[in-house]
C-alpha cells in the first residue's frame, strides 16, 4: 500500500520497482478512462528517466499511430476506444487482435493502462481467444504486478467488482501495489499489506504547502444553473485576488456539467477570451491542454483527473469524501509563482463517511472530520 499525497511520487516508486525486479507485466488499472490518458505521457517521461525506450503498441483516439518495433519496454493503453479502434483497423474482434499485437511484441517487460471494466472482461473470458489473451498477458514463466492507482477514489459497484477480481486472479500476480492519497483500509482476504508512505525530505521539490480554507454553504445537495450569479460573483473576486497571471488563475470544479456550462457562459460575457471549459459537452479533442488553460477554468471533474494544475484559487463543491482528499492533495502539492501560500474555497453541502463516525456533518461540522481524517497533513490552516 503506496499511502502517500499527490505528487509525492507513487508512479515513479512503483515503475521503478517494476523495472528493477523485472516483473514481465505491469497491469496499472485507472479509475478513469481520461486518467489513462494523461497518465500516459507521464509514464514515457518516467520511463524515459529510468533509462528505458518505451514503445507504444496500440493506437490512441485523435492521434497518428505508429508501431515503431521494439523497446525495453511496451506500453498498452487498453480500453473500449483503444480496442475498438485495433478491432476496426485488423477487420477482426477485439480479443483477435489485441492477442495478434501481444504475439509480435518481443520486448523483455510490458506496462498494460487499464480499466476495472476491461480486467474484468478479461479474467472472466469474455473475450475472443481469453485464455490464450491472458496467457499472453500474464505468461506462466515470469513475474507480474497489478497495480491499483488512485484506490481511495473507488467506492460502491467498482469497488465490490475490484474485490471480487482481485480474489479471481490472485494466483496469476506476485506483486498487487494499491496506490492511494490517504490511509485505505483492505478487505481480509488479501492479508495485512506492507504500508508504505512518504517521508519528509531535503530533497527534490516541496509537496506540501500550507492552504487556507473558506466555507460557503450550499441550499440543495448540489449546485444548480439557480447558483449562476452567486458563483459567479465567487469567481470574479477570487479573480480580482489571483494576480491575473494568465493562466488558470481561478479552477472551478463542479458536479453538474449544465451548471458547468451555464456558469461559463456567464464569465465569458464578463471575461471574454479569458474562460476554458473542460466537461463532457466539450468533445475530448477540443478540450485544451494543461499549457493552453486561459485565466478561469471551468468544469467537472474532468478538468483534475490526472491534470496537476497550478492556480491561486479553487473553488469546487465538496460532498464526498474522496473528491475532498484528491483535491486537498492537488492543492497541497502546488504553489504558484508570486503567491505566498495557496487559497482554496470550498462549496460545501454534505459529507457522509460512516468508516468515521456513522455520523453525517453539515456546514462547519466538516472541521471535525477534517481533524480525524486529515492528521497527514499537517500545514493545514482554516480560516
Amino acid at each position: 500500500m503506496l499511502d502517500a499525497p499527490t505528487g509525492s511520487g507513487k508512479t515513479l516508486a512503483y515503475l521503478a520497482k517494476a523495472l528493477k525486479e523485472n516483473f514481465g507485466s505491469t497491469v496499472i488499472v485507472y479509475p478513469t478512462n481520461a486518467l489513462i490518458f494523461d497518465q500516459l505521457s507521464s509514464i514515457q517521461r518516467l520511463l524515459s528517466a529510468l533509462g528505458k525506450k518505451s514503445v507504444l503498441k496500440t493506437p490512441i483516439p485523435d492521434e497518428i499511430f505508429e508501431d515503431t518495433g521494439s523497446g525495453d519496454v511496451s506500453l498498452y493503453v487498453v480500453n473500449g476506444e483503444t480496442l475498438n479502434t485495433l478491432a476496426k483497423n485488423s477487420n477482426t474482434t477485439e480479443g483477435r487482435t489485441w492477442l495478434s499485437v501481444l504475439r509480435k511484441d518481443d520486448s523483455p517487460q510490458r506496462v498494460f493502462l487499464t480499466n476495472p471494466e476491461v480486467l474484468y472482461f478479461l479474467f472472466l473470458l469474455r473475450f475472443s481467444k481469453s485464455n490464450e489473451l491472458v496467457d499472453s498477458i500474464l505468461k506462466p514463466n515470469e513475474r507480474h504486478m497489478l497495480v491499483l492507482d488512485e484506490f481511495h477514489l473507488y467506492y460502491g459497484y467498482s469497488l465490490a467488482t475490484i474485490y471480487f477480481m482481485l480474489m479471481y486472479i490472485r494466483n496469476r500476480i506476485d506483486q498487487f501495489i494499491f496506490s492511494s492519497a490517504t490511509t485505505t483500509v483492505l478487505p481480509d482476504f488479501l492479508g495485512e499489506p506492507e504500508r508504505i508512505s512518504a517521508a519528509p525530505s531535503p530533497y527534490g521539490d516541496t509537496i506540501q504547502h500550507e492552504l487556507e480554507f473558506s466555507f460557503q454553504g450550499m441550499s440543495g445537495s448540489t449546485l444548480s444553473t439557480d447558483d449562476i450569479r452567486e458563483l459567479s460573483g465567487l469567481v470574479e473576486r477570487a479573480y480580482e485576488q489571483s494576480g491575473k497571471r494568465g493562466k488558470a488563475d481561478v479552477v472551478v470544479i463542479l458536479n453538474s456539467v449544465l451548471t458547468a456550462y451555464w456558469l461559463a457562459r456567464e464569465l465569458e460575457n464578463k471575461y471574454p477570451g479569458l474562460v476554458s471549459e473542460i466537461h463532457g459537452l466539450v468533445p475530448q479533442g477540443e478540450r485544451p491542454k494543461p499549457q493552453e488553460l486561459r485565466s478561469l477554468v471551468v468544469g467537472t471533474s474532468a478538468v483534475e483527473v490526472g491534470v496537476d494544475f497550478d492556480t491561486g484559487f479553487l473553488i469546487f463543491e465538496a460532498n464526498n469524501v474522496g473528491s475532498f482528499i484528491q483535491r486537498l492533495g492537488r492543492g497541497e502539492g502546488i504553489r504558484p509563482a508570486g503567491l505566498s501560500q495557496l487559497f482554496l474555497v470550498f462549496c460545501v453541502n454534505l459529507f457522509e463517511d460512516s468508516s468515521v463516525t456513522g455520523r453525517q456533518f453539515r456546514g462547519f461540522s466538516c472541521l471535525i472530520l477534517l481533524g480525524t481524517r486529515f492528521q497527514a497533513f499537517p500545514y493545514i490552516r482554516i480560516s
